[in-house]
């Protein structure tokens, strides 16, 4: 209290707070937008099996929300330039996988991009996933358990079956497979 007995708490200000160094503030709740420059932006959040960034949108409506855009503005970028990333680290700031987003023609009009999924293979980073505009490509095995429907497959190389191989033909007496 202060000599009239009056309590105050907290501070109020219609004024920019200005602060040099370092600040600790507890529960701190903006308005509006806020807005980093010139450094990161670091959370170590304490205990586990919590959310650590949460993003909840408002919106009621037909309105994709929320949105994160990983936003990238130095100008002209080339093929195949990165331009974000999310990252899964650990061990002293080992990536043991990465979403990447990347371009692949820059030219006006003519823009395509591709979206990379790497992880760890025997200690070396290697893409495991490619989606384009042509579709997926999958450079390594692909394991299905389960039945799986394929439209036009075509096979390029060495196909290998473990049990016998059915064909049925709709509507059609003609189906056959031609082994060589």
């Amino acid at each position: 209290a202060n000599e009239s007995g009056a309590v105050h708490v907290g501070i109020a200000t219609f004024q920019d707070i200005d602060v040099d160094g370092h600040t600790n503030l507890d529960n701190v709740s903006v308005a509006g937008v806020t807005t980093f420059s010139g450094g990161s932006v670091i959370i170590n959040p304490t205990g586990a099996n919590h959310s650590t960034l949460t993003i909840n949108s408002q919106e009621s409506n037909d309105t994709i929300g929320p949105i994160i855009n990983l936003s990238r503005n130095n100008g002209f970028f080339s093929s195949t330039e990165p331009l974000g990333e999310i990252r899964f680290v650990a061990n002293s700031n080992k990536n043991y996988g990465k979403i990447t987003g990347r371009t692949t023609n820059t030219g006006s009009g003519t823009e395509d991009g591709k979206i990379q999924v790497s992880a760890i293979k025997n200690g070396t980073e290697t893409v495991v996933t490619e989606f384009t505009h042509n579709g997926v490509d999958i450079p390594f095995d692909l394991d299905v358990d389960g039945h799986t429907n394929l439209d036009n497959v075509s096979i390029a190389g060495v196909s290998t079956f473990a049990a016998q191989i059915y064909h049925t033909a709709q509507g059609s007496n003609t189906a056959k497979i031609t082994l060589n």
